[in-house]
């Protein structure tokens, strides 16, 4: 971070899995079947004082040497006062070439150790499924929520949350095209 107010962040890592999956570094060409897996990324922030912050982010994931993601990112965060924060984020998804997923709302801290938020939220589930993976065509169908959480500090270490909210289901498409989307009307 910079006196001025800007700060770079970057990251990088090999080899990578999806999700969950543990793998480890090969010891030969013939352990490793999922070759050319890898990360990097990045953001570029400002903030102005403690009043704005904002920041723009990139990442790019190659597994088994093909585009798994390649997203770029967004977020805004205003502090009009100390007890209040306006923030939106999301995630564009570029090789899909559609909006991944956005939030925004509005944070209050009730007191020092207790804070509640309430948003809304757009995602696109199937952008959260490598590209390379066979089952990012079985999930095409929006997400749109409403929420509300709360968050009490009961000691520095401890933090407990609760959150009420509903979602509406997009439309479901039953075929998609590269790079862009095809539904039925029935």
């Amino acid at each position: 971070r910079s006196r001025f107010g800007f700060d770079l962040t970057a990251f990088g890592g090999l080899p990578t899995g999806i999700r969950f999956l543990r793998q480890s570094w090969p010891t030969n060409a013939n352990d490793y079947k999922y070759g050319g897996s890898w990360v990097v990324g990045g953001r570029v922030g400002y903030r102005l004082k403690e009043f704005v912050g904002a920041g723009v982010s990139f990442r790019h994931k190659e597994y088994d040497s093909n585009t798994a993601f390649q997203d770029l990112g967004w977020d805004v965060a205003i502090h009009p006062s100390s007890k209040l924060t306006l923030f939106t984020d999301g995630t564009f998804g570029l090789i899909a070439e559609r909006l991944k997923e956005a939030r925004g709302g509005v944070r209050v801290d009730v007191r020092r150790n207790i804070s509640l938020m309430a948003g809304y939220r757009f995602s696109e589930p199937d952008l959260f499924i490598p590209r390379t993976s066979i089952f990012s065509v079985f999930s095409d169908m929006q997400h749109q929520e409403a929420f509300l959480e709360g968050y009490w500090t009961a000691k520095r270490w401890l933090t407990l949350s609760a959150e009420v909210g509903g979602r509406y289901y997009g439309e479901t498409c039953n075929f998609k095209e590269y790079g862009g989307q095809g539904c039925d009307d029935g």
